[in-house]
C-alpha cells in the first residue's frame, strides 16, 4: 500500500473514531466521498443510486400519506397524537425501502387523525410496525382479508412404527401465501405475529367443515416429505396432520383496522 492511500486510510479511521462524521449534515455522503478518494468509484456509483432511490421514497412516503387523507372525510379530521405522529415519523425513516412497510406507517399516521378510530390507534402500533418484514405484513394482510374467520392451519408430525411417537416435521403449515412456498419462513411469520399478540395460533379449535383442510391435507409439499423420510428413516410410517386455527386477537383487529389498506 503506497504511502498516499495509507495516509488517507489512517484520516479515514480518525475521522470515524472521532465523531466528526457522526456530527456532520449527511454522514452517509461524508463517507462516501472519503471512500471515493482511495478508489471506491463503483461504491460512490452504488451510493449515489442509492441516494436516488431514497429521495423517491420519501416522495413515494409523502404522497401515500397524502393519499390516506384525502380520503378521510372533513368533519373527521383532527389534530394528530404527537406520541404516534413523532415516533411513527421517525421509524419509518429506517423502514423507508420497503414500500409495505411505509404504507403501513402512512395508514397509521392517517388513522391518528380519523376520530372515527381514535380509540382504535395505539401508540404501540409504531413498535408493531417496526418488527414486522414485509413476509409478515404480507401474511398478516391475507389474514386480515379474511374478515375475523378462522383460518385453517396444521402442524406436520413424523409418526413412527412400533407406536414410537410422534416428531414435529413443520410447525403451523400455512398455504394460503401465494408468493411464499417455503414453510419454514411462513412458519416463522405466524410465530413472530402471535409474539407480539396480533393472531393467535390454537390446535384445541378446528373449523367445522373438514374440507377446508383439504389443501393442508393433499399437497406437494407433504408428498415430498413423505419420499424423504421414507428413503432416509426405516421406521417412519406416516406424515400426521394436526389441524389447528389462526385468528386475529382484538389487539390484531384493531392494528389491522388502522394500519393495513381495506379490502
Amino acid at each position: 500500500m503506497n504511502t498516499t492511500v495509507s495516509s488517507i486510510l489512517v484520516s479515514l479511521g480518525t475521522t470515524l473514531a472521532t465523531g466528526a462524521v457522526q456530527k456532520a449534515n449527511n454522514p452517509a455522503r461524508a463517507i462516501d466521498d472519503l471512500m471515493t478518494l482511495i478508489g471506491f468509484e463503483k461504491f460512490h456509483a452504488w451510493a449515489e443510486k442509492a441516494r436516488i432511490k431514497h429521495a423517491s421514497d420519501i416522495d413515494d412516503f409523502k404522497h401515500k400519506i397524502a393519499e390516506e387523507i384525502i380520503q378521510i372525510a372533513t368533519d373527521r379530521l383532527k389534530d394528530p397524537s404527537l406520541n404516534i405522529l413523532g415516533p411513527a415519523l421517525e421509524a419509518s425513516k429506517y423502514h423507508i425501502e420497503q414500500e409495505t412497510i411505509r404504507n403501513m406507517f402512512a395508514r397509521l399516521i392517517a388513522s391518528d387523525i380519523d376520530s372515527s378510530k381514535e380509540n382504535l390507534v395505539l401508540p404501540s402500533f409504531v413498535e408493531i410496525i417496526k418488527q414486522l418484514s414485509p413476509l409478515d405484513a404480507q401474511n398478516l394482510s391475507i389474514i386480515f382479508n379474511y374478515k375475523y374467520a378462522d383460518i385453517p392451519v396444521a402442524n406436520y408430525y413424523f409418526t413412527y412404527k412400533n407406536c414410537r411417537g410422534l416428531k414435529m416435521a413443520h410447525p403451523n403449515v400455512f398455504l394460503l401465501n401465494p408468493d411464499q412456498k417455503t414453510l419454514d419462513y411462513n412458519s416463522s411469520s405466524l410465530e413472530n405475529l402471535r409474539r407480539m399478540g396480533i393472531i393467535e395460533i390454537l390446535y384445541n379449535q378446528t373449523k367445522i367443515d373438514n374440507n377446508q383442510y383439504s389443501l393442508l391435507n393433499d399437497n406437494n409439499y407433504l408428498d415430498d416429505i413423505t419420499s424423504h423420510t421414507q428413503s432416509h428413516d426405516p421406521n417412519f410410517q406416516e406424515v400426521y396432520v394436526q389441524p389447528g386455527i389462526v385468528r386475529l386477537t382484538f389487539f390484531g383487529q384493531d392494528f389491522c383496522e388502522t394500519c393495513l389498506p381495506p379490502k
